[in-house]
């Protein structure tokens, strides 16, 4: 997909709402270069915030990662092949199953890994009382991950049901404010990158940030 690239710098999701709340995920399991926070651009940000405006009274979003520096890329993508390969995965089978999950470490700014772009953001809802049931945790590599798992059984138990809509609770507030979704992932939403361009049939306006260029102000704060 074509990027035209609108130049909006990176900003730290920490302190930005009540209703926006940080869990780095990959600083808290010690991946390599990740970071004790969580950034997207301006344009995402803007939505991401009336995203969480629009969640029902007491919901919040717990966000896992945003932008990820290239070194994180790298040794998520890594870490994942040395898993697959240690179930005897090889060749084609193996780098179909990395694709579904990890993008592969560009340097290239016009062809990045979509977590490099800025765009990207992995998330969850929680409540005063706690985690929502989304059916899986945070990067759980399994068929159950996809999206739509739930929405396919013919006759879901109860607690089907609730994970069936919990998740459709995620997707509608995320779609409704321009995000799109990666099947495979029910936590994965991006915007302005390659992903959503795919998706919503617009050139990309966010290209790969390989460093850290941030904004310290932001207008949308509340």
């Amino acid at each position: 997909m074509p990027i035209n690239e609108n130049h909006e710098k990176l900003i730290s999701l920490s302190g930005i709402s009540k209703k926006i709340l940080l869990k780095p995920y990959y600083y808290e399991k010690d991946i390599p270069g990740a970071i004790n926070d969580c950034y997207l651009r301006e344009g995402a940000v803007e939505r991401l915030l009336k995203a969480a405006n629009s969640l029902p009274e007491n919901y919040y979003f717990l966000v896992f990662d945003g932008w990820r520096p290239f070194r994180v890329q790298m040794a998520l993508y890594e870490n994942l092949k040395k898993e697959l390969q240690e179930k005897g995965l090889t060749g084609e089978k193996l780098n179909n199953e990395l694709a579904k999950y990890v993008d592969y470490p560009s340097v290239d700014k016009n062809r990045p890994s979509n977590h490099l772009t800025g765009g990207a953001i992995d998330l969850t809802i929680v409540t005063d009382e706690g985690f929502l049931n989304m059916g899986t945790g945070f990067d759980d590599f399994s068929k159950k991950s996809r999206t739509n798992y739930f929405e396919e059984i013919m006759y879901p138990n109860e607690e089907e049901k609730v994970i069936r809509e919990n998740r459709r609770i995620l997707k509608e507030v995320m779609e409704n404010v321009g995000f799109t979704n990666f099947d495979e992932e029910w936590w994965h939403y991006d915007f302005g990158n390659q992903n959503w361009g795919m998706k919503t049939g617009n050139d990309a306006i966010y290209g790969g940030i390989l460093e850290l260029e941030f904004k310290r102000n932001f207008s949308g704060v509340c």
